[in-house]
């Protein structure tokens, strides 16, 4: 989000928005990337219910302006529970 409207609860609408309508078409689960040094977005998809998957990765070509390497960080949600089997 751009700095301007950070804060005011748009990247949360647009995301349950999002993930809702995933839901209802019955997505079982969806993923996405982000840098793994961006540890606001990490905060905030986790407070969207997403979690972490794996350890951050190279991110090859990607440097901070300092020349540093960045990662990625891969996190998932699951959508739709499946029912219990058994019995």
């Amino acid at each position: 989000m751009l700095p301007g409207v950070r804060g005011r609860g748009v990247g949360a609408t647009l995301m349950h928005r999002w993930l809702d309508t995933l839901r209802a078409v019955g997505v079982p689960g969806c993923h996405l990337e982000t840098l793994g040094e961006n540890h606001n977005a990490i905060a905030f998809f986790e407070s969207m219910g997403f979690h972490r998957h794996g350890e951050p990765t190279s991110a090859p070509g990607l440097r901070s302006p300092a020349g540093e390497r960045h990662t990625v960080q891969v996190m998932v949600q699951a959508l739709v529970t499946s029912p219990v089997r058994g019995g």
